[in-house]
């Protein structure tokens, strides 16, 4: 059977996001087990999963943080944190 994701309405009419922040928000909300917990995962691993840079995916993240989507808490020690 085909897997899919069902993307949240107001995150996909959300003109404010680019469209891989879009994609960026659908492969945390994954990692997140639908949003019922945190996510550990570096810039460089989303990156491989969506073909784009880590550069990219920090900027968007930004974006996906200043439009109130995600939370990020970045400690170094402990490793990066989003939440959604």
């Amino acid at each position: 059977m085909d897997q899919f994701v069902k993307m949240p309405l107001d995150i996909l009419r959300n003109n404010n996001l680019k469209a891989n922040s879009k994609l960026l928000f659908l492969e945390i909300y994954i990692l997140s087990d639908n949003g019922k917990k945190d996510v550990f995962a570096s810039s460089k691993y989303l990156g491989e999963k969506l073909g784009l840079q880590g550069r990219s995916i920090k900027s968007l993240l930004k974006e996906l943080e200043v439009n109130g989507i995600i939370q990020q808490n970045i400690d170094k020690k402990l490793g990066n944190t989003r939440t959604i």
